[in-house]
């Protein structure tokens, strides 16, 4: 009778993945709760701060002053790459000498919680050229840099002669899972679909997205060929998205560049199969990497006073 029920409970959970492959529903296993703890790092961690010149305006026309702001890595782990400042738009005011560092032609690192003070030496329009009347023109100027970001999602398998014991003992099984969003402001988001586990031997269905979710924005707003990775965890995977990804020893790369549409990309999805020897449960973390060029703008209007 007992080998009897056993048998029954494991029929029944079993319908219910069929069920609930067929109509693309919300898997719900009964008697098994998992709980998600995410966690969510910092978005802009490159910030420009005290946007300033010297002297302060007014700045009287002709004159030459000191245009300076700082740059910094709020992060305390990531070292911000390849930083390069571009006065891509100085208006009306003559560039005597571009920034020393941190150039187009001499690109810098940030290192954890690091700063640097980036300055240029400009020169007011004369009276004549303005028109003998004061004006606020603006200065405009870009950061590019380099960052890499990482999401770690737990996949939990589990095995169904395990569940059908807790069943039978009308007892209820807890697990935890980690999804661990690492900082910057592009960022990778993780979803295994209509399930909150795999059942040994069963396949499973995984979402990832692209997001922005920083101020400033993706350099092409596409994420380049190879610079994404997505290791599985040595778990059986396979994709209806062949002109994208390639896949090699269970971790899966862009082959082709990923357009995002606004601020996220499309949804990318892959199908996982986990392992029919899980003998009672086993948790699998997948490791998705991203590479990336990010860009953040500044400005600021200065009074220029006609003299003379």
């Amino acid at each position: 009778m007992k080998n009897v029920r056993s048998l029954i409970i494991v029929v029944s959970i079993l319908l219910i993945v069929f069920i609930s492959g067929c109509i693309n529903s919300p898997l719900e296993i009964p008697n098994l709760y998992i709980t998600e703890e995410k966690k969510e790092e910092t978005s802009d961690i490159l910030t420009i701060e005290s946007i300033e010149t010297l002297p302060k305006p007014p700045i009287f026309s002709g004159d030459s002053f000191l245009f300076y702001f700082i740059i910094k890595n709020k992060d305390d782990t990531k070292t911000i790459k390849n930083v390069k400042v571009i006065l891509f738009d100085p208006s009306v005011f003559k560039v005597s000498s571009e920034a020393d560092k941190c150039s187009e032609a001499s690109p810098c690192s940030l290192m954890p919680l690091d700063q640097k003070i980036i300055s240029f030496n400009l020169t007011a329009p004369k009276k004549e050229d303005i028109g003998n009347v004061e004006i606020n023109p603006k200065i405009s100027f870009r950061v590019l840099y380099t960052l890499e970001g990482s999401t770690y999602y737990d996949v939990i398998g589990i095995n169904l002669d395990e569940l059908a014991k807790y069943q039978q003992a009308g007892k209820s099984l807890s697990l935890t899972r980690n999804k661990i969003i690492t900082s910057g402001p592009i960022k990778i988001d993780a979803e295994l679909i209509n399930a909150e586990a795999v059942i040994a031997g069963k396949n499973g269905r995984l979402k990832f997205v692209i997001r922005n979710t920083g101020t400033g924005s993706l350099l092409n707003n596409a994420i380049g060929k190879n610079d994404l990775k997505i290791d599985f965890a040595g778990l059986e995977v396979s994709h209806d998205m062949e002109d994208i990804f390639s896949c090699s020893s269970n971790i899966c790369t862009n082959k082709e560049e990923i357009k995002l549409i606004g601020k996220e990309s499309p949804p990318l999805l892959f199908t996982i199969k986990m392992p029919g020897n899980i003998e009672i449960w086993k948790t699998f973390t997948i490791n998705a990497r991203i590479n990336y060029t990010y860009e953040t703008r500044g400005y600021k209007e200065i009074t220029v006073t006609p003299v003379g």
